[in-house]
């Protein structure tokens, strides 16, 4: 949310109503103009649609009054509530939902399934009150940048520094991060020299958020700020700041990076490669010596990558993919790190989360019971979706190097999980967990959120965590199907509450889609979402995530 505390929210516009608008406007409007506009704003926002109350807050923000960041703000904090309210409920139905169609309950009590269906249907209804109120968030948020981007340069000043006090003097971490996300949404230089030296602040969670604000306002005086954090101690913070420093672009971004090139490891290599890949139009992967001897000649005429070189990194994303030259697939069959179904990672905090729903008992190309309505028969060993997943899934744990971690979460409408925290990638530990996956009997139906949720747990409580040893940074999401289990089924709920586990925790997510039932539509965006790479084996087309 924009801000946790109402208080510190409502700073801004207190001050746009009690003190910007004489200042700021050198000819103020009607006063009866400017009522006009707010009654007709709030009229739109009790409008049932949500495309109704959208364009009540773009029409708003077209008029550029100073008052209508009181305005939007107080609309925000009542749609964070109502969305709030309703996240809870569509939660609440979703474990009754879940407990109620539990495998065993399922089949011994089919009077159970009239209730289910009441409780499907409401739950329906939620998730798209839930959709509405993400857009008019949206808009709102928007339409203040909007609106702050019309006031002269005094006037952004007396906006920005009580609310800078006001975060400052905020105790939570979390009520400061929020305060933080505020002015991300106010792009301006005044707004960055507030932002600058809160990368720095005592908490992560707040630094985290100062970096993606700069990032997001994406100017390239921000790098000097922003390249300490390339030290930080948690490596979630070192993260976005690779993120930030690709975005905000520059000679300085550049020279940070080349900079942590020599120290990273892990994912982070991947990382720092591909945005300065992304900024310079140079392909030296991850090759830490060619980065630098090219840094060192080209430092001082360092302009930008030629346009061709910018447009191509935009539409390759953050992974070359399948198209990659000759020269780009030897270099990663050199370098260190695992794949799992083509997707290479040097991540070596990994967990493996794995589809065992009865379908998997299929071959890759046969029709599955969404397509045929009816029930899989198991097919021979050696020819199944099962056993090509366990397969390579112990191909690709066999390549983890010693001092990785990983572990492995098989769902269907239940989850099981190999060990309760990560394992090291010895010899001993892979042989127990290729023995552990190949008694696994693929059966039931498929809960990718619980999934998903468990395998967050597993990877720690993101910067709360400051030991990156014992938190995962990679997820392998395979599914042959779409969700129709667990607490959240929705596609659109799924990949907002991940956001929402996400926010602080960095974590990307392959996804691994197999067969024609796949919900591919999902599974792509997820990967999109975190920074991941997607691939559909089996179904229509194939691509890549990348943020």
């Amino acid at each position: 949310m924009l801000m946790t505390c109402r208080a510190a929210l409502l700073v801004l516009f207190t001050v746009g109503v009690g003190v910007l608008s004489p200042a700021l406007l050198a000819q103020p409007p009607d006063p009866g103009s400017i009522r006009a506009a707010q009654q007709k704003f709030l009229e739109g926002l009790k409008a049932s649609h949500g495309y109704e109350r959208v364009e009540a807050v773009e029409a708003l923000a077209r008029t550029g009054y100073s008052e209508a960041l009181e305005w939007m703000g107080q609309a925000l904090d009542r749609t964070l509530r109502s969305r709030a309210k309703y996240k809870k409920r569509h939660a609440t139905l979703g474990r009754k939902i879940h407990d109620m169609t539990h495998m065993r309950e399922w089949l011994n009590q089919p009077s159970r399934r009239p209730k289910v269906a009441a409780l499907q249907k409401e739950q329906e209804k939620v998730a798209a009150y839930l959709v509405r109120d993400e857009k008019v968030i949206d808009a709102l948020r928007k339409g203040m940048g909007r609106i702050f981007k019309g006031l002269d340069p005094g006037g952004k000043r007396l906006a920005l520094e009580p609310l800078n006090r006001k975060i400052r003097s905020l105790r939570k971490a979390r009520d400061r991060a929020a305060g933080v996300e505020t002015l991300g949404h106010l792009v301006d230089a005044s707004t960055r020299e507030i932002l600058e030296p809160m990368v720095t602040d005592k908490e992560p969670e707040v630094r985290i958020t100062a970096i993606e604000a700069l990032g997001r306002q994406g100017d390239a005086s921000s790098a000097r700020a922003l390249a300490p954090a390339l030290d930080d101690p948690f490596w979630q913070v070192r993260a976005a700041a690779v993120d930030a420093l690709g975005k905000v672009g520059g000679r300085d971004a550049v020279e940070a990076l080349v900079v942590a090139m020599e120290k990273v490891e892990g994912r982070l290599v991947q990382d720092v490669a591909a945005a300065l890949t992304r900024l310079t139009g140079q392909k030296y992967h991850e090759n830490k010596v060619l980065w630098k001897n090219w840094w060192v000649k080209n430092r001082d005429t360092f302009v930008g990558p030629p346009v061709a070189a910018r447009n191509a990194s935009r539409e390759r994303g953050r992974r070359p993919g399948k198209r990659a030259t000759g020269d780009d697939k030897a270099w990663k069959d050199r370098t260190q790190g695992t794949t799992f179904y083509g997707i290479r990672t040097r991540s070596k905090r990994l967990v493996y989360i794995l589809d065992i729903s009865n379908s998997m008992n299929l071959k890759l190309g046969a029709k599955g019971p969404q397509q045929t309505g009816r029930p899989v028969v198991p097919g021979p060993k050696g020819e199944r979706k099962i056993d090509q997943a366990i397969s390579e899934l112990k191909r690709s744990i066999t390549a983890l190097p010693e001092d990785a971690t990983f572990n492995i979460v098989f769902y269907n409408h239940d989850i099981d999980v190999w060990k309760k925290g990560q394992i090291k990638a010895t010899l001993a530990n892979k042989k127990r967990a290729a023995a552990w996956a190949d008694a696994i009997v693929a059966a039931g139906n498929t809960n990718i959120f619980d999934a998903l949720e468990r395998a967050f747990r597993l990877a720690g409580r993101g910067t709360f965590d400051p030991h990156y040893p014992v938190a995962a940074d990679t997820f392998y999401l395979l599914s042959d199907g779409r969700s129709n289990r667990g607490r959240i089924t929705s596609a659109e709920e799924m990949l907002r509450e991940v956001a929402r586990l996400n926010k602080f925790r960095k974590v990307e997510i392959h996804t691994i889609a197999l067969g024609g039932d796949a919900d591919a539509t999902f599974m792509n965006t997820l990967a999109k979402n975190t920074g991941g790479q997607f691939v559909h084996f089996g179904g229509q087309g194939a691509g890549r995530g990348g943020r």
